[in-house]
């Protein structure tokens, strides 16, 4: 090899370089899916990996179901045994969104709904509601599903700082696709009456 041709294997070596050590850091392999089956609700719901599951009881005292994301998500399940009163009929997924709608407003400051309606569900309708508003000084964008099946009422409720509203609405999108309604035995669920009530399903997150 002449001295000239030094330079021209230098500048190959260093061009081949960064591809090498880019081939060195592959992006690391999805986690893989995880299931979650209530032992109080009749429902399961498949998650994607990098959902880590959290104790309920931190983020909402009557959540079933707690879990968060590296994206600075939190989402909550809040089932609840609905009243079941002779001669009225049982609350449907639009009354429990006009509930929740409602102390939504009295709980969040600056409450803005900027999207409701009607949202299909492992065949079921429901209703779910997009809103945005203040808590702790800091603006939160919010995607709560209201649903209902047999005896139970169901209150899906996904949050994040407004910066994540994108990955939010595509997090929980994927997570209603994960959902199933589960059939179960009227002696295995917990009916207790501590087990929930719409009064206080929609508090906000709280540090």
């Amino acid at each position: 090899m002449t001295i000239r041709n030094f330079p021209l294997l230098c500048l190959l070596l260093a061009l081949a370089a960064p591809a090498c050590s880019e081939r060195k850091k592959a992006a690391p392999k999805p986690k893989p899916a995880w299931k979650f089956e209530s032992e109080t609700a009749p429902y399961l719901l498949t998650l994607q990996g990098e959902w880590k599951k959290e104790d309920p009881k931190i983020l909402n005292e009557f959540a079933d179901l707690a879990i968060t994301h590296p994206d600075d998500l939190f989402f909550i399940v809040i089932p609840q045994l609905l009243p079941q009163i002779e001669g009225v009929e049982t609350p449907d997924s639009l009354d429990l969104k006009r509930a929740g709608v409602t102390l939504m407003r009295a709980q969040i400051g600056e409450l803005e709904i900027q999207k409701q309606g009607p949202v299909r569900v492992d065949q079921r309708q429901g209703q779910s509601v997009v809103a945005k508003g203040i808590v702790d000084q800091q603006e939160v964008k919010y995607l709560t599903t209201y649903l209902t099946e047999g005896d139970w009422g169901f209150q899906l409720i996904g949050w994040a700082p407004i910066e994540r509203r994108r990955a939010l609405l595509v997090r929980v999108d994927e997570l209603l696709t994960g959902w199933k309604f589960a059939e179960k035995p009227e002696a295995d669920l917990d009916i207790s009456p501590d087990a929930g009530s719409l009064p206080d399903a929609d508090e906000p997150p709280t540090e």
